[in-house]
């Protein structure tokens, strides 16, 4: 059969809007990959990485956070679901947020140092809360990059239950098996973040099985992905993102995969929070600069909440020993020691608070991501998909 070039492109009713949109929106990570070679040209030793990581920790971490339960209680139909079902929607995350609260405050014990100066230790319980946060963590990662080519196998009417198969297990083993072997060989340049990860004999060795399985794998997903469709599509595009993450761990430095890794996921969760609040607000009949309108005026709005939510956790300018000792107490856990100096006995209790709230909170988030994106659930079919899945770019009287 021959097969033309412009038909091998992919055509506009397989993005999720439009080629400009998703290209900056859903497939970031190929700017994101762009930006950063480009800076680690244009500046020595590891670019802008570790400015990236910075700046997408002030201004998209917490919107991130919060996107899914703000989108959630926004919609009046799926607030009533959630309402008439509080158990799950309601009390569950509650005990979820308290739980690590109760965790640290139970599991952080303050020593003397014969000199009488403070220490903290912290026990199995705080280690507990700190290795579900990475086991969680991982497994939801994976599930936005198997939600995202999900998105795109419905825009291709793709229902074969084979190929939603495929993409759970490619999805599982590039993200909760091949990217974690890949900063396993990475773990002696890692520093505190990291530490909990053994240091292997063979460093070299490991790498490339983890590259070699990482391409192999990807080149299978994106044949299969052309004999079905006979044409480059976004899943494809965004399969290759999904794929050079390992590779790209095993090769280079951390911040680097870091920023690529996670903050790509930021901006993800956050646009297609934005866009169904966009749709909701701006309603079936607005024009496409009203829709576009709402969608940067959302977004804009998650970036402004993500400031002070950042300045709450992370910076010890506001609040003082106590995020710092925060922060030492985790990066304890991880460098595996006994104890960890305290700048001061006071802030012991509101450290384990601030500590159990961070961890907390992130668990809700995951929740609630769960929540607006099963599409399983009827609710969320019949609530939030329209809106996810209606065009920015409709017009009046057009259909979406």
């Amino acid at each position: 059969m021959c097969i033309s070039i412009r038909s091998i492109f992919p055509q506009k009713s397989d993005y999720l809007e439009s080629q400009g949109w998703d290209a900056f929106w859903i497939l970031n990570g190929f700017w994101i990959l762009g930006l950063l070679i480009l800076s680690r040209a244009l500046v020595p030793g590891r670019g802008l990485s570790i400015q990236i990581i910075f700046f997408g920790l002030l201004l998209l971490w917490g919107g991130h956070i919060f996107s899914p339960i703000i989108t959630t209680w926004m919609n009046p139909a799926f607030r009533m679901n959630m309402l008439h079902q509080w158990k799950r929607y309601i009390l569950l995350p509650a005990a979820t947020l308290t739980l690590p609260c109760v965790l640290f405050l139970v599991g952080l014990k303050v020593l003397k140092t014969p000199e009488g100066s403070p220490l903290i230790a912290s026990t199995e319980l705080v280690a507990l809360v700190i290795y579900t946060f990475i086991l969680w963590n991982t497994w939801h990662f994976s599930a936005q990059h198997f939600g995202v080519l999900s998105i795109y196998r419905r825009r291709s009417s793709l229902n074969d239950p084979a190929i939603r198969i495929r993409d759970r297990r490619f999805t599982v083993i590039m993200t909760c098996v091949l990217l974690p072997l890949a900063w396993y060989t990475q773990s002696q340049r890692l520093g505190p973040l990291y530490e909990y990860l053994p240091t292997p004999q063979a460093r070299g060795g490991l790498a490339w099985i983890v590259i070699a399985a990482s391409v192999a794998l990807t080149l299978y997903m994106l044949f299969e992905e052309f004999r079905e469709r006979r044409a480059i599509t976004p899943r494809g595009l965004y399969m290759i993102t999904i794929g050079f993450q390992p590779v790209f761990a095993s090769i280079s430095y951390f911040t680097y995969n870091f920023a690529l890794f996670t903050v790509s996921h930021w901006i993800i969760a956050i646009a297609l929070s934005s866009r169904i609040l966009a749709n909701q607000g701006a309603g079936e009949s607005a024009s496409t600069w009203e829709r576009y309108r709402w969608y940067l005026g959302i977004y804009v709005g998650f970036i402004l909440l993500s400031v002070p939510i950042y300045l709450f956790f992370y910076s010890a300018d506001v609040m003082g020993s106590v995020a710092s000792d925060a922060r030492y107490l985790i990066t304890s856990v991880f460098q595996r020691d006994q104890a960890s100096s305290l700048s001061g006995l006071t802030g012991t209790t509101a450290m384990a608070i601030l500590a159990g709230l961070y961890f907390g909170i992130t668990f809700v988030h995951f929740q609630y991501d769960r929540f607006q994106y099963s599409f399983h659930d009827e609710q969320v079919r019949k609530t939030m998909a329209p809106l996810l899945f209606r065009r920015l770019a409709t017009t009046k009287g057009q259909a979406p």
